[in-house]
């Protein structure tokens, strides 16, 4: 549908593209998109809606619209609104004096066929009166049947429009209103008639039809082209008590004798009579600016967070107890510390901070983000972590990861690569150049003067990413003295300045990156022993027998895992028995969405408490939900009346037994700090038959929070990324429609 002016000669076209569409790239080939639309002269004059109804292809996958007009200003281009007529309408009706409107019409017989001529209501209520504005265009009102002057049925029997409310979805009583051109009325029930037989043999008297003369107020105004008629139905006299977020079956209907009998009605309906309840549409009732929908939630509490790591085991299984991330740029500084701040409740004691562009440095000012942190922003943040009982570890990603350097064309010569790679870019710098160790200790330096470190991370994991050894300076040595010559300089250059080792495992494994073809886990005998192995392993593995491998080459080892929960399980145990020195939580995730993220916020939870007692819990005995634990620990809830729910009783209709989340918990329950309360009933969507609720919040907030969940895909991957596209990338939406547009 759409609004556009009388006089104009209208083109609604919509395009319908079928399940894997190509455009044809044959010349003169005909496009297989379906089109469905014809001109059409608008009669009358003033602003009206025109609808275009069609029925889609079994293939039908998406649709476009076109919307053309003659000339400029006849027609509200970004207004065109499409409607699944297969579904039953509804809409948010406003307290007054805010009112919307609905239309078009449709005639009676379920095709989808616009009345001959257009027809709109326009809706309010009160605490008092639901009130309707219906406005009929007529091209022949001389001609208009308009003989009943009287409240009455016969009424119906003029051109008249209509207003059915269905006070009760499971109640099968209804309320019709009829108004004619003459502002005469006329008035329906049909009430529920319950059959209650005592015995076999009796028989029950015909019921009767309950009499029902409502105190309805109404007015009407013929026109040159149309007629108006205004009705006001009070509440009282419906047995209704108007609320916001009330659910009422509604139809609206308009009746024209001109020319033969023409019915039709807002709701889509088949058949040969209005009074299908079943097909009507809805009226959902909305709040004032002042009064959301909803009530209040009161008289509940926040339940407290748990303690992570349990107080019973009083002394740490490991004395490193850490968290890697990237460092912060300016817009997520906050929510870092917030996050650190977290951390420390959790005991973790070390911080592992990933510096590499994420500082302003002073000698080399290209190589800094555009929103990275100034030296004395970082210094702040680095006391900041230490005054909550921190020991923070820079590190400078070295040898591989080194895009955030080689994207600089001023650094484009210290590459090993003369071409990029589409996927990692300028990856590795040439170990070969001397001017590759004066730039990478000019930001030691840096960074060493902002973090007054005792420790120092050099990174180089994952540099075989990209091929080594193939620069001019490189060719002819082997890819592992490359590597051992390259941490030998690092190592020198660190220890002679007091500062203790850490570097990644990988490529010092054959099993992980350090095979052919490059084989630098050769490079094992000549790396120096006093250098700490972070060895990292994401997988849910039983075992990580590369930490005894590293032990027993007489390596400082931190066990380095990820979210998994048997990653963080399994290996913090295997790392206690082989008396490693700590276990570290590395995140490559935004920190503001540390706590959000399901994945993420378990493996800090887990990493808390297994970083503290390996051996305290089996994953299947926790006395708390990891992810739950964790945001009761990193939010802070307002109080629950500060909250209010919206009853979503009128739209959940399916058991929650009957769902694949049957398990999902009833009552109140709070997530991320914000009370809902979970009913026996959810609200299911369908790929099958797509709808969209339309649930008033009716009123100012400050936030709206939503609580869903989504069943077990068909194919579950152990991955935060899915860069394979193996997860659904979207199941629903949410659409938030403002009062003001």
């Amino acid at each position: 549908a759409c609004r556009v002016r009388g006089g104009a000669v209208v083109l609604l076209t919509v395009y319908e593209f079928p399940k894997g569409y190509t455009a044809p790239t044959e010349k003169g080939a005909k496009p297989n998109y379906v089109s469905h639309g014809t001109p059409a002269s608008v009669p009358g004059d003033g602003w009206q809606t025109r609808a275009l109804a069609f029925t889609t292809k079994g293939n039908a996958d998406y649709l476009k619209v076109s919307l053309i007009t003659q000339t400029a200003g006849q027609a509200w281009f970004d207004d065109v609104e499409l409607r699944d007529l297969s579904e039953p309408p509804d809409v948010v009706v406003p307290l007054a004096p805010r009112s919307v409107t609905v239309g078009p019409f449709f005639v009676l017989d379920g095709k989808g066929k616009e009345s001959a001529e257009p027809t709109s209501a326009r809706l309010s209520y009160d605490r008092d009166a639901l009130r309707v504005s219906f406005e009929c265009r007529e091209s022949q009102v001389a001609r208009m049947k308009a003989t009943v002057t009287e409240d009455g049925a016969k009424v119906f029997t003029d051109d008249c429009v209509e207003l059915f409310v269905k006070p009760q979805r499971d109640v099968a009583a209804s309320y019709q209103v009829g108004v004619n051109s003459r502002g005469a009325k006329g008035f329906g029930i049909r009430a529920e008639i319950v059959r209650l037989f005592k015995t076999w043999h009796e028989v029950l008297p015909k019921p009767t039809r309950p009499a029902w003369e409502p105190k309805v107020q109404t007015g009407a105004k013929v026109g040159d082209d149309r007629w108006t008629v205004v009705v006001s139905v009070p509440w009282r006299d419906m047995g209704i008590e108007p609320r916001a977020g009330l659910e009422l079956g509604a139809n609206l209907t308009r009746r024209r004798h001109l020319g033969g009998e023409e019915n039709s009605s807002w709701a889509l309906m088949t058949g040969k009579t209005f009074h299908d309840a079943g097909q009507w549409g809805r009226f959902i009732l909305g709040g004032d600016a002042t009064s959301p929908t909803g009530r209040q939630v009161a008289g509940r509490a926040s339940p407290p967070a748990p303690a992570i790591p349990d107080p019973a085991d009083a002394k740490p299984a490991f004395a490193i107890r850490a968290y890697h991330s990237s460092a912060p740029l300016k817009g997520g500084l906050e929510e870092y510390k917030a996050l650190v701040r977290t951390l420390a409740k959790l005991r973790f004691n070390t911080l592992m901070l990933e510096v590499n562009e994420k500082l302003k440095y002073e000698r080399h000012p290209k190589i800094g983000h555009e929103y990275a942190l100034t030296k004395a922003e970082m210094r702040d943040l680095v006391k900041f972590c230490r005054d909550l009982g921190f020991e923070v570890i820079p590190q400078v990603q070295t040898f591989g990861h080194f895009s955030y350097v080689l994207r600089h064309a001023e650094y484009r010569h210290l590459s090993e690569h003369a071409e990029p790679s589409p996927r990692w870019g300028f990856w590795n710098y040439c170990p070969s150049n001397p001017d590759t160790f004066k730039l990478v200790f000019d930001m030691f330096e840096e960074v060493i003067e902002v973090f007054q470190p005792k420790q120092f991370h050099i990174g180089h994991d994952e540099f075989t990413f990209m091929p080594i050894g193939v620069c001019e300076r490189c060719k002819g040595t082997p890819p592992h003295e490359l590597f051992s010559r390259g941490v030998a300089k690092l190592h020198e250059w660190l220890i002679g300045r007091g500062l203790k080792v850490l570097m990644w495992g990988d490529q010092l494994l054959a099993e992980h990156h350090g095979g052919p073809p490059h084989d630098t886990a050769k490079a094992l005998p000549s790396i120096p022993r006093d250098i700490v192995i972070c060895d990292w392993h994401y997988a849910p593995d039983e075992d990580f027998p590369s930490v005894r491998f590293f032990k027993g080459h007489g390596f400082p080892v931190i066990a380095c895992g990820w979210f998994s929960p048997k990653n963080v399980a399994n290996f913090s145990r295997v790392a206690l028995e082989a008396k490693a020195e700590g276990y570290c939580m590395t995140t490559w995730w935004p920190p503001e969405r540390v706590a959000t993220t399901a994945e993420t916020a378990t493996g800090v939870a887990l990493s808390g408490q297994f970083a503290w007692s390996p051996n305290r819990f089996k994953l299947d005995a926790l006395p708390w939900h990891p992810t739950q634990a964790l945001r009761a620990t990193h939010f802070t809830p307002r109080s629950a009346g500060a909250y209010r729910t919206l009853d979503l009783s009128a739209h959940a209709r399916t058991p929650l037994d009957e769902t694949d989340v049957a398990a999902a918990p009833r009552g109140p329950l709070w997530s991320n700090g914000v009370p809902f309360e979970v009913t026996g009933k959810a609200l299911v969507l369908s790929a099958k038959r797509p709808k969209a609720w339309q649930i008033p919040v009716g009123g100012r907030v400050a936030a709206l929070h939503f609580l869903h969940c989504t069943t077990r895909p068909p194919k579950v991957i152990d991955h935060l990324y899915d860069r394979n596209n193996e997860m659904p990338k979207l199941v629903g939406r949410y659409t938030v429609h403002y009062e003001d547009g």
